[in-house]
């Protein structure tokens, strides 16, 4: 038997919560560094609000180097921006992050 957990059937998942198309406040805690691209740091986050609402999921996350410093492993942060759907692997041969 094979089953997929899809986080978004939670009826407080950020997704629910947050807007597409304006700019949304996230309070997010850091739960792993990935390797850095050249132009950004990576991570993977959980978040806890939305605009002030208790929510819930997953994100990645991608901060662009020349704005941000990186960060640690259990590191909160509040972010200000417009959510956006994981792009699929531009290199057939490299992790999907999306899948």
């Amino acid at each position: 038997m094979v089953g997929k957990n899809d986080q978004r059937l939670i009826e407080n998942h950020y997704s629910h919560i947050a807007s597409s198309t304006e700019e949304n406040s996230f309070q997010i805690t850091i739960t792993k560094a990935l390797r850095a691209t050249q132009k950004n740091h990576r991570y993977y986050g959980n978040i806890h609000k939305v605009n002030g609402q208790r929510a819930m999921g997953a994100i990645l996350i991608h901060f662009p180097k020349e704005y941000a410093t990186s960060l640690s492993l259990g590191d909160n942060i509040v972010v200000t921006e417009k959510i956006s759907e994981i792009y699929s692997s531009l290199n057939p041969s490299s992790f999907n992050y999306k899948d």
